[in-house]
């Protein structure tokens, strides 16, 4: 008896709470939900069965509320996946990441990097040793009249590569086209095309496989530069034209070739430049092509995996019809680095590149610029201007 009275009791105080709180406004419906405002309905209604339960209107009433709270909770979710909620909980994440992470990174790397050395050096070593022969595969370079790609050709030819020429200038590309002939390549064929055009690139494959019938190589090579400060350009088509023929000319090339390299387990070469973290005055938008390539082909790589084997190649200042003393004198600079013949460069891209190397900064000490300029880039925007005199030249341009 006294504790069903102890009970009794204790449903009389829930209830009269819960009338309370009603009273108060404390719960509102949803919209679209009519109930009595002195009721509280409950999800299992457990209130209503010590209270010898709820009247027809009411349980009507409760069914509707119930309802809309569902409908609700099915559109915007439970509380904890609000938007709000997200947005918080993620401000907090990135907090934690800006201290966490650099310090973990750096922990990590102090433990990796010695064996992941050890690990480079003996991959090196083995990729050198089971270097890819390409005697009797197809080569195909692009900008093969002069510069790189014209030395790209010879090395190749050397090595005993069938060779695709591709070029504008169509005597140069015929002369180059009977020096790799005498120099050992049994098969050469020339392609006279414009690669800033996409109908020339599919051109271009289309007839390298016409011809015969298959595709080891893509050296994307040709390319265009302008000397001339952004801000005096008042042509923009001559600023796009560099765009096409650096960039597009070389993508387009790729996605044409991309099927016909997968099937031979082929390569992609493509020649970009240290230009990208040289910030030569006078060359943006030249550098900014560049940059798009590396940054391109490093993710083609990845979306490709090892079906295609891909090489950046980044010169630096190679003896070419670009780096000519009449170029040159448009930039007028206090020091210039010393060149690099192009035979060498070709070379060393070639070698690289039947390695597999993923990179190729020629010459090597090149590296040294990036490293500077990630370290401290302050110190090579100063160097920048005083070797290229750009505030004397700004002054300049003032007056």
């Amino acid at each position: 008896m006294p504790n069903q009275r102890l009970h009794s009791c204790f449903t009389v105080i829930v209830f009269l709470a819960i009338l309370a709180l009603q009273a108060c406004g404390s719960t509102n419906p949803p919209d679209g939900a009519t109930y009595p405002a002195w009721k509280l309905p409950l999800d299992n209604g457990s209130i209503w069965k010590n209270c010898n339960g709820p009247s027809s209107t009411e349980s009507s009433a409760i069914e509707n509320y119930l309802k809309v709270k569902r409908t609700q909770e099915e559109k915007t979710g439970p509380w904890w996946k609000s938007k709000i909620v997200k947005m918080k909980a993620m401000i907090l994440m990135h907090r934690a990441l800006n201290i966490v992470f650099p310090l973990a990174t750096l922990i990590l790397l102090l433990i990796i990097l010695p064996p992941y050395l050890v690990f480079k050096l003996l991959s090196y070593i083995k990729r050198s040793i089971f270097s890819e022969n390409v005697a009797g595969k197809v080569v195909l370079i692009t900008g093969a009249s002069s510069g790189i790609g014209e030395d790209l050709a010879y090395e190749y030819a050397v090595r005993g590569a069938r060779l695709a020429l591709v070029a504008r200038r169509e005597d140069r590309l015929r002369a180059v086209a009977d020096k790799a002939r005498n120099l050992g390549s049994p098969n050469v064929f020339q392609v006279r095309a414009d690669i800033s055009k996409v109908e020339d690139c599919k051109r271009i494959i289309d007839e390298t496989l016409n011809h015969f019938g298959q595709l080891d190589h893509l050296v994307n090579n040709a390319g265009i530069s302008q000397a001339e400060y952004f801000e005096d350009c008042t042509e923009v088509s001559d600023l796009t034209h560099i765009m096409d023929v650096n960039f597009w000319g070389s993508t387009f090339c790729s996605r044409f070739a991309i099927p016909h390299l997968r099937r031979s387990k082929g390569k992609i070469v493509v020649i970009s430049s240290v230009a990208p973290w040289s910030l030569t005055p006078k060359l943006s938008v030249y550098n900014a092509s560049k940059a798009a390539l590396i940054s391109f082909y490093g993710t083609l790589r990845v979306e490709i995996g090892s079906h295609i084997g891909i090489t950046i190649v980044m010169p630096g200042l190679i003896d070419t019809e670009m780096t000519s003393p009449s170029s040159l004198a448009k930039f007028s600079v206090r020091f210039c680095p010393p060149y690099e013949p192009a035979n060498q460069c070709a070379k060393a891209i070639v070698k690289s590149t039947c390695r597999g190397d993923r990179h190729l900064t020629e010459p090597f000490w090149w590296n040294a610029l990036l490293m500077v300029e990630s370290l401290c880039p302050e110190a090579l925007d100063l160097l920048l201007c005083w070797n290229f005199m750009v505030n004397g030249a700004q002054k300049e341009r003032r007056i």
